[in-house]
């Protein structure tokens, strides 16, 4: 055939190279085409990502100034208020009183020193500044103490060096410290517990800070995946904390023995 139709068997051979091009063409651009839809999905998430790590170290500097206005509002006026009351009752105490007032203006005092004291206390831990100033290990210590002084828990701590907390960046010692607060409005709302341990071990590449509880428990399941997965509106704020300073927590719980929450701050190289 190749020699009775030279120019036909030329013709075929060219058609066949021309269709093999096309092919190798249409393949290359099909490929080109899934290797950029690739690298731009990927973009989009790692926009999508810091998108959010974004928006949310927004709101929560936002929620930090607001706490820190609400301190200084309730410092500086129903402080005052409170202590112009006990004033006041002091000096009714020097007056001339029917029979049995004297006793109820005292106990109406103590009422409100007291009250005065936990609205004080209250101040201290929305203050953002007050947090910091004294390290974020030393601000947790002080909530816990207060708790046991009310005798809702027995408390055990395992002394950590303070200084270590005013170490950590500020951004990262609010965070732990809400955190925290988030735990423990968790125990005292849900655990039924009689006993907070609060354990905070350094080590070369971080702070772990282990908090438990003796309380009911509850059910959960970690993910196929080995990671734990964090249902309701607060364990969720607690992974979305812990994602801004790159840190990492693990929940173990069990029915009816208790809940025990490890924190880790990795130091920042």
């Amino acid at each position: 055939m190749q020699a009775q139709y030279p120019e036909i068997y030329t013709q075929f051979l060219a058609s066949i190279l021309i269709a093999i091009l096309l092919i190798g063409f249409v393949i290359t651009m099909l490929l080109l085409y899934q290797k950029r839809k690739l690298i731009q999905e990927k973009e989009m998430g790692t926009l999508k990502t810091a998108f959010e790590k974004e928006l949310l170290q927004t709101r929560l500097e936002i929620q930090e100034e607001v706490l820190k206005n609400i301190s200084m509002e309730i410092h500086d006026n129903i402080g005052q208020i409170m202590l112009l009351a006990n004033v006041n009752i002091s000096i009714l105490q020097t007056m001339p009183l029917p029979a049995g007032a004297s006793e109820l203006i005292k106990d109406t005092k103590i009422m409100l020193s007291k009250a005065t004291e936990d609205i004080s206390q209250l101040s201290r831990s929305l203050n953002s500044d007050r947090i910091t100033e004294v390290g974020v290990f030393a601000a947790i210590k002080y909530e816990l103490d207060l708790l046991a002084q009310k005798g809702l828990f027995e408390i055990i701590i395992t002394d950590p060096d303070d200084d270590e907390g005013k170490r950590l960046p500020k951004e990262t010692q609010l965070l732990v410290f809400r955190m925290f607060q988030e735990i423990c409005n968790n125990i005292i709302k849900h655990a039924k517990a009689t006993r907070i341990t609060l354990s905070i071990t350094k080590k070369e590449t971080g702070i772990d800070i282990l908090l438990a509880d003796n309380g009911v428990g509850f059910e959960f399941t970690p993910s196929p995946t080995g990671h734990s997965a964090y249902n309701g509106v607060g364990l969720r704020s607690l992974q979305s904390r812990i994602n801004l300073f790159k840190g990492s927590i693990t929940i173990q719980s069990i029915l009816r023995e208790g809940t025990t929450i490890c924190i880790f701050i990795p130091f920042k190289e």
